[in-house]
């Protein structure tokens, strides 16, 4: 401000009763210093005379400001400190066994991975209590490792199967969330949630599980299904069919099939609806299809014709082994409804 105002004021930073001339006017600013020299750091004007006082050796209208050697100064202590912050916090969370970086804590961009690694030692710490029974500290420790980090699907996947028995609610959002999060492990979660689910008889969960699950693998459609048809006609929910079928393009083939004959046998007489299953299905239709139609045909109560269709030679169920594709308990079940008409 001094040198903007035209220098027409008195230097701000020398002494108010010294002449202003070279070698005889003091710094009132280092008087505050305990050790006045310290003050050349910032400026450098500061001469010591001959007898060891600190004088400006230019004259008021040539003093300059040396606002490089102030930030210089202020950053490096600044800098100094932020290193002593960093590393006294990566000395304490690698001694408690945090698997941190120095960087994770001293660049800001790399922040986000702190949480992570606290999740990453709080799953630790919850396997190693499981190990040893400890199943208190197990789910306490399993619950921060979630929380910092919703991502991590060991924690999440463990957590939820821990609460599937005494928090069955709390087990049903976590695998929620872990098949939404997680499309990479979604069949694996999908299948521990029917598990638990069967488990409890939650009958609308299964429902609304194979719904998604029906859209999303493709590989065990036939399982899918089955549970969906299973968990629907003890739901009685018979809207739910119908909207399947409005989106049949979400559907993997052969899904379409089965619930158009399934929507079709409760909407007709058994008799109506039998014409329709002695048909063959398309042939491009999945081998599961095959197999629903014997095992419809057989809770229609047409045992005789299952029979018929099994013996096919067209039927690519007739040639494979009993082991495969659930022929054994097809054959059971047709047995059982013979005995069942006197046949």
């Amino acid at each position: 401000m001094y040198r903007w105002t035209g220098r027409r004021r008195v230097c701000p930073c020398q002494n108010f009763s010294d002449s202003g001339r070279a070698g005889e006017t003091g710094y009132d600013a280092a008087l505050n210093f305990a050790k006045p020299v310290r003050f050349r750091a910032v400026c450098p004007l500061l001469k010591p005379t001959a007898n060891g006082t600190l004088m400006c050796s230019v004259s008021s209208e040539e003093v300059r400001p040396f606002w490089g050697r102030v930030i210089l100064t202020s950053t490096l202590s600044v800098a100094l400190f932020y290193a002593i912050v960093v590393l006294t916090i990566f000395g304490f969370m690698r001694q408690v066994g945090c698997p941190i970086t120095a960087q994770m804590i001293g660049w800001p961009p790399k922040w986000s991975e702190i949480n992570q690694a606290k999740s990453q030692y709080f799953l630790q710490n919850a396997q190693e209590a499981f190990n040893v029974g400890g199943l208190t500290e197990t789910v306490m420790s399993l619950s921060l490792a979630y929380e910092y980090d919703i991502y991590n699907y060991q924690a999440g996947f463990f957590l939820a199967r821990l609460w599937q028995a005494n928090r069955p609610e709390f087990s049903n959002h976590l695998y929620q969330e872990l098949i939404t999060n997680h499309p990479e492990h979604r069949t694996q979660s999908a299948q521990a949630w029917l598990r638990s689910l069967l488990h409890r008889e939650d009958y609308n969960w299964i429902e609304e599980l194979a719904i998604n699950a029906l859209r999303f693998d493709d590989n065990i459609s036939p399982a899918w299904l089955n549970a969906f048809l299973f968990s629907n006609q003890r739901t009685g929910n018979e809207t739910v069919i119908q909207s399947l079928l409005d989106t049949p393009e979400t559907l993997s083939p052969g899904v379409e099939t089965v619930l158009r004959w399934e929507q079709y046998i409760r909407q007709s007489p058994p008799e109506t609806a039998r014409e329709i299953f002695l048909q063959p299905p398309s042939p491009d239709s999945p081998d599961f299809v095959y197999y629903f139609q014997i095992r419809l045909l057989i809770s229609m109560g047409f045992p005789i014709d299952a029979v018929d269709i099994m013996n096919e030679g067209k039927n690519p169920l007739s040639n494979r082994p009993w082991e495969e594709f659930s022929a054994e308990p097809l054959l059971t079940d047709i047995f059982a409804n013979l005995e069942q008409f006197g046949l």
